[in-house]
């Protein structure tokens, strides 16, 4: 996110952060896909880049494989 839209939203960097692993955590999937940009790809974790919807149907089979999948973040900061 750019620092203008931050000067927009209500919501700070790490609560947008919490809302997007706390929708994950849920298996919101329309919250999860308002928190990805249309040109997301995700360059890590992975062997090769998966763009928004490859990354959003590999999630969707983690969730189906491991039903109490959690995301546990120690710390987030600004």
């Amino acid at each position: 996110f750019s620092p203008s839209f931050l000067q927009h939203n209500p919501y700070d960097a790490v609560d947008i952060v919490r809302r997007f692993l706390k929708a994950i955590e849920t298996d919101n999937i329309d919250e999860i896909k308002q928190h990805l940009s249309g040109d997301f790809i995700l360059r890590a974790g992975a062997t090769q880049p998966l763009n928004k919807y490859q990354f959003l149907d590999v999630l969707v089979a983690m969730k189906q494989s491991f039903p109490a999948l959690t995301v546990q973040i120690l710390s987030l900061r600004e």
